[in-house]
């Protein structure tokens, strides 16, 4: 742990934040008193829990059966928004883009 004035730390702030990433700690002081503290980080690990939507979402067993000709056709060949060259198609149709510019 290291203890460097409020000038010194502005003028090589870079320095010792390197040297906090390194694992070290520098005290930042104001008239021979400290005010602040640059520390590393500790990573932050995040707990996942299991099954939070279980029963609330529902994926067919089909769902990765290939889809038919006809609606593979229309997502190759439909149109295309020519701004954003974004296309939605749902049910038969195509659909407006949220947020596209040329709707």
């Amino acid at each position: 742990m290291s203890k460097v004035n409020i000038h010194d730390a502005k003028t090589r702030l870079s320095r010792y934040v390197e040297e906090a990433s390194l694992g070290k700690e520098i005290i930042i002081a104001k008239a021979g008193k400290p005010v602040a503290r640059i520390t590393p980080l500790t990573a932050i690990k995040v707990v996942r829990k299991l099954g939070l939507v279980n029963g609330k979402v529902c994926i067919p067993d089909d769902f990765n059966t290939p889809l038919p000709d006809m609606v593979l056709a229309e997502f190759l060949s439909g149109e295309q928004c020519a701004s954003c060259l974004t296309r939605i198609f749902c049910f038969g149709q195509w659909l407006p883009v949220a947020g596209c510019p040329v709707q």
